[in-house]
């Protein structure tokens, strides 16, 4: 077998306001991941659902369950990103939810660390995981498109 270097893209977050169901929602999208040509390197989509806890307005978190979320994402990006295993795709906190989405590389990785997540009480929200095959990145391309 032979190893391939692939030059991961730079981040370009980009967000939007979004109305759905009646309730306001914000949608951070990676737009660097738009022309990003090794998508068949990066064919999983992980996605990862975590319930707020203290809500705002409009069951948007309050500015403290804001600060656990951030601290959640960071831990979580650094599982899963670690040596370039997965691309942050995109972030929706809607209706009292906060989803985090990667395009992921390795899927047996990637299941390793959701089962140490639900091992550990590292997570202080409850949280759910789901990991697809998806080649053609149909699970991210309408966020993908909000992009630019």
């Amino acid at each position: 077998m032979t190893d391939v270097l692939i030059a991961l893209p730079a981040e370009a977050l980009q967000t939007v306001g979004f109305v759905a169901d009646a309730l306001p929602g914000v949608l951070t999208v990676n737009a660097a991941l738009r022309g990003f040509g090794h998508r068949r390197v990066f064919r999983w989509n992980l996605s990862l659902l975590i319930d707020c806890g203290a809500l705002a307005g409009h069951r948007l978190p309050s500015s403290a369950e804001q600060q656990v979320l951030r601290g959640v994402e960071t831990d979580l990006r650094r599982r899963f990103e670690a040596d370039g295993n997965a691309l942050f795709a995109a972030r929706l906190t809607h209706d009292g939810s906060h989803e985090l989405i990667w395009r992921v590389h390795d899927a047996q990785r990637a299941r390793q660390e959701i089962q140490a997540l639900i091992d550990s009480t590292a997570c202080p929200r409850e949280f759910s995981a789901r990991l697809d095959d998806d080649p053609p990145w149909e699970r991210v391309a309408e966020f993908l498109a909000q992009a630019g």
